[in-house]
This record gives C-alpha cells, structure tokens and sequence, in this order.
C-alpha cells in the first residue's frame, strides 16, 4: 500500500533528502548524519500521531503534528549536532549531526 505524502514545508528539492522513518514511537534512524546542505525529511507511517521538535534552547525547528503518511522536511546548511524529540511523545528521540 502506498502512502500519500504531504510536505508541509513548501517546496525543496526532495531527491536528496535523507528520510527518517517515524515507526513503533521511535525515529529510525535515531541518529543521522549528513552533509551541509542536505535535507531531511521525517515520514509518519504509525498510525499515531507525532512531530519533531529542536530540543536546543533556541528552538530552531519544529514541525505541525504530523498524521499518518504526513512529512516535514527541513534543511540543514550548518554544521553541528541538532537533537529533537517528539512534541507529543518526548521520550522519542533522536538526532542529525551535520558534517
């Protein structure tokens, strides 16, 4: 079964973005690294609800809640360890470590 996909951050070149599945209330991979520059995007395929949310002080991302077969995508142009977790379900954790 195919699962539709909704971007909810506009337009941006989705071929090379890394994807992070969201399943089973855990973010798979829970770790990811990239390049400066990539994009990344989260893929809800539970059937619960979920977002990802910059844990940092400065909140440098956050999703809507994101529904089954939903997406969000962002990029990443700086170098650095970027932690998030869920904003309905905080023990959901993860983490993209830009090189």
């Amino acid at each position: 079964m195919a699962i539709p996909i909704a971007m909810s951050d506009g337009v941006h070149d989705r071929r090379n973005a890394a994807l992070v599945i969201i399943r089973d209330y855990s973010f798979e991979p829970a770790t990811l690294r990239v390049v400066a520059g990539a994009w990344v995007r989260w893929l809800n395929v539970d059937e619960a609800p979920a977002g990802v949310e910059h844990t940092g002080a400065d909140r440098l991302f956050r999703s809507t809640v994101l529904f089954r077969g939903e997406s969000y995508a962002r990029q990443f142009n700086e170098r650095g360890e970027f932690p998030y977790h869920c904003g309905i379900h905080p023990h959901m954790r993860g983490r993209v470590i830009v090189s």
